[in-house]
């Protein structure tokens, strides 16, 4: 499936993650009249909802991907929405984000820095402070793999 341009699918639907306040979605939603298709007040098909969905789709998709396939562009675009997701309230989504981090940044020093630069170890560090076993888990399996690299360990120090 990536091969086949699924992830920079999901990228380009993705883009852009970040905040978005209640009346924005509200504005935005897909369906603001009158839901359809199964979504519910609790989850409006919001462009945000639809970008978070996009984010951890990307995540299931790079948790068993060799990073070694991607090119270091379409695996460095993947680094934020990734990020984004690890700061969302769904412990599976932050867990299959600390465990796809972690197999990215598994790639190269570069992916590494990238990670870094854009909020992974901050977002790391929170999530080991999480009531979650296993995302505790992954997010210190991520730290440990991007402290291999020396500019990551100083930034942590």
């Amino acid at each position: 499936m990536v091969q086949d341009g699924a992830l920079r699918c999901l990228l380009n639907v993705g883009k852009d993650l970040g905040p978005c306040d209640e009346r924005d979605a509200r504005e935005r939603s897909l369906f603001a009249s009158e839901p359809k298709f199964g979504v519910t007040p609790q989850d409006p098909l919001t462009v945000k909802n639809v970008k978070l969905k996009a984010a951890h789709a990307t995540a299931r998709l790079l948790v068993s991907t060799n990073p070694h396939v991607l090119s270091e562009q379409v695996a460095m675009d993947c680094v934020q929405p990734l990020v984004s997701l690890t700061m969302t309230e769904d412990e599976l989504a932050q867990f299959e984000a600390a465990i796809a981090l972690t197999n990215l940044s598994s790639a190269s020093d570069a992916l590494k820095r990238c990670v870094s630069q854009r909020g992974g170890v901050g977002a790391m560090q929170s999530l080991c402070a999480s009531d979650n076993l296993q995302v505790q888990k992954a997010a210190a399996g991520a730290l440990c793999n991007l402290c291999t690299c020396d500019a990551v360990l100083r930034q942590i120090e």
